[in-house]
């Protein structure tokens, strides 16, 4: 009996261990998502600030203080290194951005008591003059209102507008020739020969980009624009999402019309499981109508003779809404590079280098980068090149010329491969397998 009862709590035990750390996950993926979306919003609210948009700059420095609070609210493990990280970096944030509010705010009671010191003024000295009373139609007053409202959502979306050539061409993506094919046909060709793509050749308005990350998703849909001259509109879940209700509709719409009136023009979506995830019983009443307003616009995409493009890139496709990934008709796998990959996206990283490794030791390399993305890569090379300033004293530093810096070898290489290890799992890599051999096409 009390064999069994030791059994039985041992086991208890167990089970209690596995769900505190699922909790520990659960919490540390959430404060990830919450980083990743505050630093997104941060970097706008900077962007617009530069620009002299200080309304929409306010608007996101605020938007950022709340996601950043929300995420603080996280009961993440205190052991957890990243977790740790994360929380200091978004505590650094939070004061920035009250502080910016402030100051912001500032601004404009500032000016709204200058207009308001000028009126005054006007008033004062008209004050002799008798003149009537003006009717306002409350009509007109409402349309101003309604038309400045819209004016102000335009800016919002069009201050997301990136050049129509974003400065990336085929060139500098290592390998995805069929990627590149795809996209070719896709957006390219009808741009430049309308004429032969009509009919059942007409090309495919939606496509999913989708596989680890750090593999040249964002880069291959911005080299997209570049090659085919579109207006290249990228677009985040802090763009979309607001807290005023109704708002996140009319800024989809607003985007789809910005869209067809810059076309040709492709609209990217990064990270689009973030917004368009798989409806449930339990979201809330904002998130649904945004993703109902996106499936609408879409289908207008599709009918319309306007080139629109809609691309999204994710990591997790097997969280999009099933009508979203119907209207994303064409699916490409970007897997991690192979060898010949891996060589290619070396050779561009230490172009310009100085380098002194031997035909072995670089076949080696590329053998022991098996498994790593592209963005790993480059982490490496960085990280090797570092070798040979750790090794000089702070003084020697601050004289030395850079011709005179060793060169980077293979020593170096074996060095940082203790550090930077890949970042993608196997059981990732066989789920996006399982995940084309349903939905997906592989390059």
């Amino acid at each position: 009996m009390l064999e069994r009862l030791f059994g039985r709590s041992k086991s208890s035990a167990a089970a209690s261990a596995a769900s505190s750390r699922e909790a520990e996950e659960v919490q540390l993926r959430r404060l990830s998502e919450y980083h990743a979306l505050a630093k997104d919003c941060v970097s706008r609210a900077v962007t617009y600030e530069e620009n002299r948009a200080l309304a929409s700059a306010l608007s996101h420095y605020k938007k950022a203080v709340e996601l950043i609070s929300e995420a603080l609210t996280l009961q993440v493990p205190k052991q957890a290194q990243k977790g740790a990280k994360q929380t200091e970096e978004l505590l650094r944030w939070h004061t920035s951005c009250i502080d910016r509010v402030k100051h912001l705010d500032g601004r404009a009671r500032g000016k709204t008591q200058g207009r308001g010191a000028r009126r005054a003024q006007g008033g004062a000295s008209t004050a002799g003059r008798s003149a009537p009373p003006q009717p306002q139609d409350r009509g007109t007053s409402r349309a101003r209102a309604k038309g400045g409202k819209k004016d102000e959502l335009r800016e919002m979306i069009e201050s997301e507008i990136l050049d129509a050539s974003p400065g990336v061409g085929w060139k500098d993506i290592a390998g995805l020739e069929k990627a590149k094919q795809s996209l070719r046909e896709m957006v390219i060709l009808p741009a430049t020969r309308p004429d032969l793509f009509k009919g059942l050749r007409a090309p495919t308005r939606g496509l999913l980009l989708y596989g680890p990350p750090g593999n040249g998703k964002t880069m291959l849909a911005k080299a997209t624009a570049t090659e085919s001259t579109c207006t290249f509109l990228t677009v985040s879940a802090s763009t979309l999402t607001s807290k005023w209700v109704g708002e996140a509709e009319k800024l989809v719409r607003m985007l789809f019309q910005v869209a067809n009136e810059r076309a040709p023009a492709i609209i990217f979506i990064d990270e689009i499981d973030s917004i368009l995830s798989a409806r449930s019983s339990n979201e809330n009443e904002s998130s649904r109508r945004l993703k109902t307003e996106f499936l609408i616009q879409f289908d207008g995409v599709n009918k319309s003779d306007n080139q629109v493009f809609v691309i999204g890139a994710s990591n997790r496709p097997e969280e999009l809404d099933d009508a979203v990934r119907r209207r994303l008709a064409k699916r490409i796998l970007i897997p991690l590079p192979g060898a010949s990959g891996r060589e290619n996206v070396l050779t561009n990283l230490l172009r310009g280098q100085s380098l002194r490794i031997s035909r072995s030791e670089w076949k080696w390399l590329l053998d022991a980068t098996e498994g790593y993305s592209a963005s790993d890569i480059k982490e490496l090379c960085h990280e090797a090149a570092m070798m040979s300033i750790r090794e000089l004293s702070p003084a020697k530093i601050a004289k030395i010329e850079t011709s005179s810096l060793r060169p980077i070898n293979a020593s170096d290489f074996r060095k940082a491969l203790e550090t930077i290890k890949s970042s993608v799992s196997v059981d990732q890599l066989r789920h996006y397998e399982e995940w084309t051999k349903d939905f997906g096409t592989s390059v």
